[in-house]
């Protein structure tokens, strides 16, 4: 079988030889990506067959096993495609153990599964694949799992990170055939019979049920923002690559000199590659085919690692922050404990796997999230945070769509609590107790213990306002000499709310601190780490409010108190037109976190504030009028709202509050 499939190429390749008027795939390559070397593996399977004779049964697999491991084949293809790792001697137990999870005579069903399993993120999800993941999730036990990181959340994509990978070279040795070759030959379900004889091979056979995989994977369509496309010649690869990323790439995959069985290797730097781009996956076919694919929401990096036997490698991570689409029967909702649309899932590629992403200007940059990362290494960053660093999608990052008028003159003299100066506006404002909030803006410290009733309004935030890098927020003007041209950039009318919104922000934000305090407005996440770092040092916790479901104003009961520290800095988001973090450290205040139960029984965690020293406040603050109190009088205690985070050293001590 092997002369005959050999023989067939060789007859093609005559064909094409005789013709001058084809490129060569490697001429083609650098006429269409000039700047792009061509990696040597896929030169290698440019090469003429010379001793080694290279049919398509040749993938990593060894030639006595064709036929003998029915279900490592079918499992194979979910596996390796799927898990996007190597298959090791574990991995094989593990394949079995897979089968037989799922009910005997079941091969049908599995059938299925396996194509929705192997294409991770289809779109539509039937009754029947509903009822599947729930005899999934039974029948397939945490015993069962791989114990090598097969996917893993974003937060864990940082220095000193250490995961079990299994990081190889490709054992796939399928050559690549010229456009005009791969083109003579059939390719799709239709034409299935036609291919088989074309290679000798039997339609019973694995080899046929691996063909027909394959080709049923390159002609299923794509979920919502993929494009996707099987690639049958080096050429049609660089056409679909160009397409998407142009002609300024990169091309990645993993390195490491000498493959190694699985072990635990340590993340010792990390390096935001760039969010266009494409991936190509190997399969299993006679000749080389390439699935392919650009994916929105999607983000590249490269890690490198360093083994528990010191052996160094570089691996390619792909991050996915959009898995709303995917199919809640995928195995990394399964690990991770997930389901669909809830985080950013992520996972390194495969040995057969290349990405190819576009070469910038700033992709030597360290990106904000990954800047976080060599800053804070010990601290996970918030998931608000990842979503406002998204590309744009559509949003229009402008605060003021989501303002309540009722609420937007006391936000802005409650929030920044500690401004020296006010306005008459402001100070008329603080003697109408009708304007007073219902809700409890500020308390004594006596009040903060357990079983103490207070009426709250905790709620998600809904400033929608985008993260900008540091380099893109440091380009805009921003101060109240230049404020006509940042009125200008924004499409802001100088007369608008709109404007005074943002004049408000940048006066705030130029307003110089009260005694003991330091103040800073951050307009980029890079910054907002450097006032943190400055404040509380590399090793800090970030708090914020928690509830689960937004509810109205209500009464809470307080369950527990716990001081968590006074080393911190507060960070307010403004109400700009991205997203700028007024932040601050004060002396003589201390952070608590309050566990809280509503009247209808829903819970919550509040992050307060308590003010030791309020004798530089301003004698007209609100919390005054409140308290009936002074200056210097006593503590000020407060819950911090939505938009507001609370970045605290984890080197203190924390405490439960006496009751």
């Amino acid at each position: 079988m092997e002369f005959r499939f050999v023989a067939t190429l060789a007859l093609l390749s005559v064909v094409v030889i005789g013709s001058n008027a084809a490129l060569p795939a490697e001429e083609y390559w650098h006429s269409k990506l000039p700047n792009t070397p061509i990696p040597q593996d896929l030169l290698n399977l440019l090469q003429p067959g010379g001793k080694d004779k290279n049919t398509f049964w040749d993938m990593g697999l060894k030639q006595s096993e064709y036929g003998v491991d029915d279900r490592r084949e079918k499992y194979g293809k979910r596996y390796e495609n799927a898990f996007e790792e190597g298959v090791d001697d574990r991995r094989e137990k593990y394949g079995k153990r897979y089968e037989n999870a799922f009910e005997e005579g079941a091969d049908d069903r599995r059938e299925k599964y396996g194509k929705r399993y192997e294409n991770a993120f289809e779109e539509a999800v039937d009754d029947r694949r509903e009822k599947y993941g729930k005899r999934y999730e039974e029948k397939f036990h945490k015993h069962n799992l791989p114990n090598s990181t097969v996917f893993f959340v974003y937060n864990d994509l940082h220095i000193n990170r250490k995961m079990k990978l299994h990081i190889t070279k490709s054992t796939n040795k399928a050559r690549i055939l010229s456009r005009q070759v791969a083109n003579s030959i059939p390719f799709s379900t239709d034409k299935f019979s036609e291919i088989l004889k074309c290679f000798s091979v039997k339609p019973e056979s694995q080899q046929a049920k691996v063909i027909k995989q394959t080709i049923e994977d390159c002609e299923s369509p794509g979920i919502k923002g993929e494009d996707r496309y099987c690639a049958t010649s080096l050429e049609s690869l660089v056409d679909f690559s160009v397409k998407h990323v142009g002609n300024k790439t990169q091309v990645l995959f993993n390195e490491i000199d000498k493959p190694k069985k699985e072990q635990e290797y340590t993340i010792m730097d990390v390096k935001f590659i760039g969010e266009n781009h494409i991936v190509c996956h190997k399969q299993k076919y006679p000749y080389a085919v390439y699935y392919c694919h650009a994916l929105n929401g999607t983000k590249v990096y490269t890690a490198s690692v360093v083994g528990a036997d010191g052996t160094k490698a570089k691996a390619v991570a792909v991050c996915h922050f959009d898995t709303s689409s995917w199919n809640p029967g995928h195995l990394a909702f399964l690990l991770l404990n997930m389901k669909p649309g809830e985080g950013t899932v992520c996972h390194f590629i495969r040995s057969d796997t290349l990405v190819v992403v576009v070469i910038t200007g700033n992709n030597a940059a360290l990106p904000a999230e990954v800047y976080w990362h060599s800053k804070l290494p010990n601290t996970t960053i918030p998931q608000e945070f990842l979503n406002l660093l998204q590309p744009d999608m559509g949003d229009k990052p402008i605060y003021w769509e989501n303002l309540e008028k009722a609420y937007i003159k006391y936000d802005r003299r409650y929030e920044n609590a500690f401004v020296g100066s006010r306005d008459d506006t402001r100070e008329k404002f603080h003697k109408h107790n009708l304007n007073l909030p219902n809700s409890t803006g500020f308390f004594v410290y006596n009040d903060l213990h357990v079983g103490q009733k207070m009426r709250l309004h905790i709620t998600k935030s809904t400033n929608k306002a985008r993260i900008l890098p540091r380099q893109v927020a440091d380009s805009i003007p921003f101060s109240v000499d230049h404020l006509p041209a940042i009125l200008q950039r924004f499409s802001v009318k100088p007369e608008s709310p709109q404007a005074k919104f943002i004049k408000q922000t940048i006066k705030d934000c130029e307003s110089s601190g009260i005694k003991g305090e330091d103040r800073y407005c951050a307009t980029s996440l890079e910054s907002l780490v450097d006032f943190t770092v400055k404040h509380v040092g590399d090793n800090a916790q970030i708090l914020f409010n928690e509830i689960d479901e937004q509810r109205r104003e209500q009464e809470y009961t307080i369950t527990d108190v716990k001081l968590i520290g006074e080393n911190h800095v507060v960070c307010h988001k403004q109400k700009y037109p991205y997203a700028v973090y007024f932040c601050h450290a004060l002396n003589g205040t201390k952070v608590y976190i309050a566990g809280l139960v509503g009247g209808d029984g829903i819970k919550a965690k509040g992050v307060v504030a308590c003010h030791s020293d309020t004798s530089a406040w301003n004698p007209g603050h609100l919390a005054f009028l409140l308290l009936n109190m002074k200056p210097g009088d006593g503590t000020v205690c407060h819950f911090i709202k939505s938009d507001t985070i609370a970045v605290v050293s984890n080197n203190e001590i924390i405490e439960t509050k006496p009751h």
